[in-house]
């Protein structure tokens, strides 16, 4: 069977087959089909009826029929929101390693038509790889590629009247295109001065242009301009890494979200600020009006509180959410405001609940858990790993290592692969992450570009920190898991979005990639 085959098989008879099994016959199959092709690309994806990475973006149709959602595993889905099950999935680009992740979506006015943007390339090293792809809604097809974006898209947006589409980047620019007669061209481009733009937002029926951005505050933009619309109000937040942004219904209002937990609330047509809500204890991860309530998600330092705060139209808190049982980094409400959708958790969940009782109705989430250690024997012959959390009381905790509960015999020339089962036996046998040999050490410490409790990782000497990793967009922002190699010589270190990467552990210098 050759790659292709299995990718349609997979969500049929294949899913009887332990995800780990499917794993290694990815690796196995995707080789196969690669050679029978004479050159073309097949990737075997799994497919477990819900979302296998962190979810970026969530967007209703205008009917509020169905809901889509973008994701790290480098998929859209489209889900019918009635029966909470997804009709299709959108592959529109697939490569290795961080190539082919989806960050952002918004849906035209006529429901037709999917915008996508995220990171679309070779690599840091080989731009552009900022491209917006078009999907038709109804067949999946893609039917567009607006290019210019040098580096990775981060916000979507489409005006009301469906003539433009706007687009966040990393190089800290707004593109605009317009719709033509032949299709769609370059219109502009707004300076965010920024090294990112963050979201990206129409408001006042379409007359302003919002964004925030990841190191310099917000930006209001006239579109019929071009001009930059001064926001005194919003100086204080120059200094705070914004992560979230929602316009009203109506389009009047925009607020904000920052790292450090304040929720701002201004006027779309001047930027005068019009409401500062009580801060949070924690980032805020996604933000979203529904009707003249507010809704707040925890996107980091949540412990085990993991919650969405619902504000009033006093600007008081209502009540929490806490279904989730992890960070939340999306939201949407629908077009009545009767609902709102938030993404995250350990199993990369979507809820849909009442923001005026807190009661959940439909949770849109595929088969599987997410695996929290993981340990090989000395013989490489059994892999061993276990589901709980280690550390639930604590914001991050890679230097705990989990427990191992179930274990999988590794094929050999007359071993197949056999079923996972409960661990038995000591599971001191199966090797774990090395954090201390031969007078080395690793340890995590707050920092990296997002400032996180472990988004660097110090390499010490007799004690003495020597070197020091910090992680950015480009390699999971935080330092998720490590472990030293060959006595101390090097290390390999995991990011949030699975990136694995090598570095040699004297100098610190990247040593490879891990796809």
């Amino acid at each position: 069977m050759t790659a292709a085959a299995v990718r349609s098989h997979a969500s049929g008879a294949w899913r009887a087959i332990p995800p780990l099994v499917l794993s290694v016959l990815a690796i196995l199959l995707g080789a196969l089909g690669a050679a029978r092709a004479e050159g073309a690309d097949f990737r075997l994806d799994l497919d477990t009826g819900g979302h296998r990475a962190l979810v970026r973006d969530l967007a209703f149709t205008s009917d509020g029929h169905l809901l889509l959602s973008a994701s790290d595993d480098k998929t859209i889905r489209v889900w019918d929101v009635a029966s909470g099950t997804t009709l299709r999935t959108l592959r529109g680009y697939m490569g290795a390693g961080n190539d082919g992740k989806v960050f952002a979506l918004a849906i035209s006015p006529d429901d037709r038509t999917v915008a996508a943007g995220g990171y679309f390339g070779e690599g840091i090293d080989k731009p552009p790889y900022g491209d917006v792809r078009l999907f038709d809604i109804a067949t999946g097809r893609m039917t567009g590629v607006l290019t210019g974006a040098g580096q990775s898209v981060f916000g979507l947006a489409y005006a009301p009247d469906g003539n433009e589409i706007a687009a966040g980047s990393g190089d800290g620019y707004v593109y605009v295109w317009s719709r033509a007669a032949g299709g769609w061209e370059p219109k502009t481009r707004l300076d965010g001065d920024s090294n990112r733009i963050a979201k990206v937002a129409y408001a006042l029926e379409g007359r302003r242009i919002v964004a925030i951005t990841a190191d310099n505050g917000v930006r209001l933009w006239d579109r019929g301009t071009g001009e930059e619309i001064d926001m005194p109000d919003a100086e204080p937040l120059r200094d705070t890494g914004l992560m979230a942004l929602t316009v009203s219904a109506e389009g009047s209002r925009f607020a904000t979200g920052d790292s450090e937990g304040n929720v701002m609330v201004f006027a779309a047509g001047d930027g005068r600020l019009l409401a500062t809500l009580p801060k949070q204890p924690f980032r805020i991860g996604a933000l979203t009006f529904a009707g003249d309530r507010l809704v707040a998600s925890c996107g980091y330092q949540c412990t085990d509180k993991h919650r969405t705060v619902v504000f009033g139209a006093d600007g008081k808190t209502e009540r929490e959410y806490r279904e989730h049982d992890g960070t939340v980094y999306a939201s949407a409400r629908s077009p009545d405001g009767l609902q709102v959708a938030t993404a995250g958790g350990r199993r990369h969940a979507i809820h849909l609940w009442d923001p005026t009782t807190g009661k959940t109705g439909k949770v849109m989430q595929g088969a599987g858990a997410p695996v929290m250690a993981v340990g090989l024997d000395a013989r490489a012959a059994a892999v061993a790993w276990g589901f709980a959390d280690p550390c639930p009381d604590r914001i991050a905790c890679p230097d705990v290592m989990g427990p191992l509960d179930h274990s999988m015999p590794l094929p050999k020339q007359d071993v197949f692969f056999e079923p996972p089962a409960p661990l038995v036996g000591d599971a001191k046998r199966f090797r774990r992450a090395v954090h201390e040999q031969a007078g080395s050490a690793l340890r995590a410490a707050g920092g990296g570009s997002e400032e996180l409790e472990n988004g660097r990782l110090e390499i010490l000497r007799a004690g003495a920190v020597v070197k020091t990793i910090d992680n950015d967009e480009t390699n999971g922002f935080l330092h998720a898991a490590f472990t030293l190699l060959e006595n101390g010589r090097s290390l390999i270190t995991g990011g949030s979005d699975g990136t694995l990467i090598e570095y040699d552990a004297a100098t610190g210098k990247f040593a490879g990639e891990f796809k």
